[in-house]
């Protein structure tokens, strides 16, 4: 077979995928700070002698071809066969697959652990849809995990959206010489379990220098040569087993409330005020999220015409430190731009009457909700009843009440 994949596109780059001849093996994952085994995750490598014999290149062409669903669903024909229920039945096998191929229906051998993977740049596209299928997933009682994680400062945007139960960390961040990027990576890894129970897994620790970096990082289990992978139980995975933590992770509960002003006013009170002091108010969360970089920002506005030029040049600014920026209103036409996500609201929609400013990030957490009250002004301005909350479950809940509109 050609050691070369040539451009490709649709149904014919998966099918690449469905015919190649792959070959599946198993790899320990394991205890950084003493090499002990809590599992195996199978994974699969391309013909021999060819630019695809490993797993990692593999699977990076197949995230480049935007194929990785059509990869994944060959893993569940190997977790069916005879070898993978060998490993199964003398430790945890992982079968980590894309959560596009999730199948409520479908059922696992004794032994075998499903994780639904999420690939980063999928949630920055759609990060409505992508929420929709964790919280399905969740419900069923299944792990979330995303993979190729990086030093990207968008990295604290996916943990805060999806809350997953494992990371996977890139091996590209296994680098010798410390930089910034991976300084706050660090602050996020460490935030972001000590919030979540989550467990962290570095990929790519080929070497004792690649252990000592990723546990330093905050990753406490590893993937990688150091931990050779077998093709067989036959060929055993050796080492002293040790159990991982209790999974799932500790994550954000769902809340049967439909807007964000309903959620925040069933523990804070509500207090009047007109549209001069909300407007100081939300330009002061602006400033507070572009000063410290944080990781989600919502905004909804009634309708296009309370979205004023003024404010429209601000978020487009503000959108340049943060990961995630949504903007919301009746009459906004959809569109993305950069990292701005744009949306209409139905008219009939309760949202229409609220005016939300929601910032989530690793650190910190506020959320800005107001009702209009629809009658006499006796200030000559829009009057509200509005409240406040610096709760992180409440602006988590809130932002996904928001999001949950535009699956």
């Amino acid at each position: 077979m050609s050691q070369g994949l040539t451009s490709t596109r649709g149904g014919d780059a998966a099918s690449i995928f469905q015919g190649m001849e792959l070959r599946p093996q198993f790899s320990p994952v394991f205890e950084l700070s003493g090499g002990n085994l809590v599992g195996a995750s199978l994974e699969l490598s391309g013909p021999k002698g060819t630019n695809f014999d490993s797993p990692r290149a593999l699977r990076r062409t197949a995230t480049l071809m935007e194929q990785r669903t059509a990869l994944d669903s060959r893993k569940f024909a190997f977790a069916d066969a005879a070898p993978a229920r060998r490993v199964s039945a003398a430790i945890p096998l992982f079968l980590a697959v894309d959560i596009d191929l999730y199948d409520p229906q479908r059922t696992y051998s004794a032994g075998e652990t499903l994780a639904l993977l999420i690939e980063p740049r999928s949630v920055l596209r759609r990060p409505q849809s992508r929420l929709a299928q964790v919280a399905q997933a969740r419900r069923d009682g299944r792990l979330i995990a995303i993979e190729g994680i990086t030093a990207d400062r968008r990295t604290a945007t996916l943990l805060t959206l999806i809350e997953p139960d494992v990371v996977l960390l890139h091996p590209d961040i296994l680098a010798p010489v410390p930089t910034p990027e991976t300084a706050h990576l660090a602050h996020t890894l460490a935030a972001h379990i000590e919030r979540t129970g989550a467990i962290v897994i570095a990929t790519g620790v080929d070497t004792e220098a690649d252990r000592r970096i990723a546990e330093t990082l905050g990753a406490r289990y590893g993937l990688g040569a150091l931990h050779p992978p077998v093709s067989d139980a036959d060929d055993r995975v050796l080492g002293a087993i040790s159990q991982l933590p209790p999974l799932p992770a500790r994550t954000t509960p769902p809340t049967d409330e439909k807007t964000p002003y309903a959620i925040a006013s069933k523990s804070g009170a509500p207090r009047p005020a007109d549209q001069r002091l909300l407007l100081e108010m939300s330009k002061d969360l602006e400033r507070t999220a572009t000063e410290a970089s944080v990781a989600v920002v919502l905004g909804t506005f009634q309708d296009r015409h309370h979205f004023a030029s003024s404010t429209s040049q601000r978020w487009r600014a503000m959108s340049e430190k943060v990961g995630l920026v949504g903007v919301y209103g009746e009459g906004i036409r959809p569109m993305s731009e950069g990292n701005i996500h744009y949306a209409p609201l139905s008219s009939d929609d309760a949202l229409v009457n609220e005016w939300n400013v929601a910032v989530l990030g690793m650190h910190f957490a506020a959320l800005l909700s107001a009702r209009e009250i629809h009658g006499p002004r006796p200030s000559g301005h829009r009057e509200f009843m509005f409240v406040q909350s610096y709760d992180r479950t409440i602006v988590t809940q809130a932002i996904r009440v928001i999001l949950s509109r535009f699956t």
